[in-house]
């Protein structure tokens, strides 16, 4: 079995199936989106935004993987955590990568990786289809925060969409996932004492609940315990509520 790598993209083949790598034309290209493309939650709310492949022809399309670079606002979401469909992905993960993207997805940035059963690909129809739904919580009140595709990062990091053989199918990658999140001016997951900032006084609130459950703040995430991510949480929004 060989390895080959393109950009951060690692295509899996069997040395009898690969072919010189090579880029398609029009209707061959697969476009990315996000799904809802607009939404509106409240502070502490969950935020769900959905990967799109959909082929940019009249007909169906087809990928063996992707590689997307996301970035988000790290203050107005915070990173929870992603579910794949179908479940048949041979593999999906936010993995290591030599331009440290996934070193800290807290930051606002990530390279998210799906590839499809060896020697197969996933089917994009007419429609679209949705691998990957991304899950955050909103931090703060804002009128508009947008996560985007970036095409490059680094020496080596690319959003590409590949078939079988290292054939380059990406299309257009501008749209973008834009989050309203109410709860007033001064509302933010974070500001325990409602002085419309997170400061000292909010962090010392928090590890005073340490390992414990409040039924609500600071247990920001919900799980039950506050503990370590709700801790970061708490940094990820301090300063002044906007």
């Amino acid at each position: 079995m060989n390895i080959t790598n393109k950009g951060r993209y690692t295509t899996f083949a069997l040395t009898a199936s690969l072919a010189l790598p090579g880029t398609a034309l029009g209707e061959d290209l697969i476009n990315l989106s996000f799904t809802p493309s607009t939404q509106s939650v409240e502070v502490g709310e969950q935020v769900f935004i959905g990967m799109v492949a959909t082929p940019a022809g009249s007909t169906s399309g087809s990928f063996a993987g992707i590689d997307a670079i996301l970035q988000w606002d790290p203050t107005v979401l915070h990173y929870e955590g992603f579910e794949v469909a179908p479940s048949t992905w041979f593999l999906a993960d936010f993995l290591p990568d030599p331009d440290g993207l996934n070193d800290d997805l807290l930051d606002g940035d990530g390279l998210f990786t799906l590839f499809a059963p060896l020697g197969t690909e996933m089917t994009a129809p007419v429609g679209g289809t949705t691998p990957v739904v991304f899950q955050f919580t909103a931090l703060r009140a804002i009128s508009d925060s947008e996560m985007q595709f970036i095409q490059s990062f680094g020496s080596y990091s690319d959003t590409e969409v590949l078939k079988l053989g290292n054939v380059d199918v990406t299309g257009d990658l501008t749209a973008t996932a834009n989050v309203t999140v109410g709860g007033g001016a001064t509302a933010c997951v974070g500001d325990l004492d409602g002085s419309g900032s997170i400061d000292i006084v909010d962090m010392l609130a928090l590890l005073g609940l340490w390992g414990t459950d409040p039924n609500g703040p600071p247990d920001f995430n919900g799980d039950g315990d506050v503990g370590i991510d709700d801790f970061l949480m708490l940094l990820g929004a301090w300063g002044g509520c906007l």
